[in-house]
């Protein structure tokens, strides 16, 4: 396994459907808990496995799900089926007969009264279960409760285009059944869209688990460019070497304006261009772990959209969606990121990995031998210009003290800016995001600006 401590988000990503039916240009709105830390509302286990038990457990698999209401044909009073290496059984329902990609999903009832609806399977043998995800298409409240083996994970409880997510990092959880029980799901259709979970097994384990990747939910798609890249002297050619501190910052936020504002949406398909390893360009560069991602974009099985600088410390009050164009969509701080480190990471500051301030990540995960010190920072220093006027953000070497949108620790940001220079992959990433928003970070193209600014 590759990290010990193990965390679980689950996340309601609830989309805007019509409550008589749905059509073709239904808009609907992402989940985005899978690529964020934990909310503020943490579920509180009774118990949870011993860290030496989980250790025993070192098998990765990825399951990932998206239902056809043609899985459940012929079954409304419940029923069960099998699916990528699992059998779920599941009460009454009202499954959608339409089978075209934007129906895609179980109708659990087409007139509300979903309570106690349940879905469950059994793995036939103890597992470690480190995140799960499901999502719920509905256009009223939708509350429901997830159990793993004998713990109660958590409640969720949701509304149109809300997310709940909870963090149960340094909780172990092994079990043999999982399961997923409508408390409650208002006066309005419900139709289940996803289910994906990350479990270890054990070694001798012969449980093979797989992911759905179908049609209309793999793309390769990559989204056409905007601009030229710059030439660099000329970009900068309104910087001198005298300028530091606040005069240094005007003259840098006065040439990195967006042009184009990419939405969150079409950030799905902007990175597999944009983080193109520069070694196999079959793959993207994973951050944090070096890891070689699959480019297309299949719902986030693979690979999330990860916000270097937390989407949840950027100052923006509004629900994230797939429309989404603020400091939350900017393609300079996002980047394409494996499950674990992404779920690891969450809203933790960056610091030392030996580190004596409470949540704090190293961005060299695990057992990665890749550097990505200086470029999370060259990436929060980016932050940090377009965003402290106009959204107060800040950052500091002691964040926790600041508001909630402050980051750090900025003396180690500092340091790792000079320990850990500008790659070939950096670069070419910040030409590429140049391509789509117009504007560059001055930070990669020119790491000294750093120290001046800040120092």
């Amino acid at each position: 396994m590759k990290s010990k401590k193990l965390s679980l988000i689950l996340c309601s990503a609830l989309l805007l459907l019509c409550a008589a039916c749905v059509n073709e240009d239904t808009e609907v709105s992402e989940s985005t808990s899978q690529e964020e830390g934990p909310s503020e509302a943490d579920p509180t286990p009774s118990d949870t496995s011993s860290s030496e038990e989980v250790e025993s457990y070192t098998r990765y698999q990825r399951y990932y799900y998206l239902p056809y209401a043609s899985d459940f044909s012929g079954k409304t009073s419940g029923g069960s089926f099998s699916k990528n290496g699992l059998t779920w059984t599941y009460t009454s329902c009202n499954p959608n007969n339409d089978n075209s990609d934007y129906q895609r999903g179980l109708q659990i009832n087409s007139s509300g009264n979903t309570k106690g609806w349940t879905l469950s399977t059994n793995f036939g043998e103890n597992v470690c279960l480190e995140d799960v995800q499901v999502g719920i298409a509905t256009n009223d409240s939708f509350e429901a409760q997830i159990t793993f083996g004998d713990y109660t994970i958590g409640n969720v409880s949701t509304k149109t285009q809300t997310v709940t997510e909870f963090d149960l990092s340094g909780n172990y959880y092994i079990g043999d059944s999982l399961t997923f029980t409508c408390t409650d799901g208002g006066s309005k259709s419900c139709y289940l869209k996803y289910i994906a979970f990350t479990i270890y097994t054990l070694p001798s384990s012969t449980l093979e688990l797989t992911t759905d990747v179908s049609e209309g939910d793999y793309s390769t798609e990559i989204k056409d460019r905007n601009y030229s890249v710059s030439d660099v002297n000329t970009y900068y050619s309104s910087i001198n070497d005298s300028m530091s501190g606040e005069t240094l910052f005007t003259a840098l936020y006065s040439i990195s304006t967006i042009k184009t504002k990419i939405s969150y949406g079409d950030a799905r398909y902007c990175l597999p261009y944009t983080d193109q390893n520069v070694d196999d360009s079959s793959h993207l560069y994973g951050v944090y772990d070096g890891a070689s991602l699959v480019p297309g974009w299949d719902q986030g099985s693979t690979w999330n959209r990860e916000h270097v600088w937390p989407q949840a410390k950027v100052g923006e009050s509004s629900s994230l969606s797939a429309s989404t164009t603020d400091a939350r969509s900017d393609l300079h701080n996002l980047r394409a990121c494996a499950i674990s480190p992404n779920s690891a990471k969450g809203d933790k500051y960056f610091d030392e990995k030996n580190s004596t301030l409470a949540d704090t990540f190293y961005p060299n995960y695990g057992d990665t031998t890749t550097d990505h010190r200086g470029d999370v920072s060259r990436v929060c220093f980016y932050m940090y210009l377009m965003y402290r006027d106009s959204n107060s953000v800040n950052l500091s070497d002691n964040p926790a003290s600041g508001t909630s949108s402050t980051y750090g620790i900025l003396s180690t940001m500092l340091r790792w800016n000079n320990e850990d220079p500008v790659d070939e992959f950096e670069t070419q990433r910040n030409n590429r995001v140049e391509e789509y928003q117009g504007n560059r970070n001055p930070f990669i193209d020119h790491p000294e600006y750093a120290d001046r600014l800040f120092n």
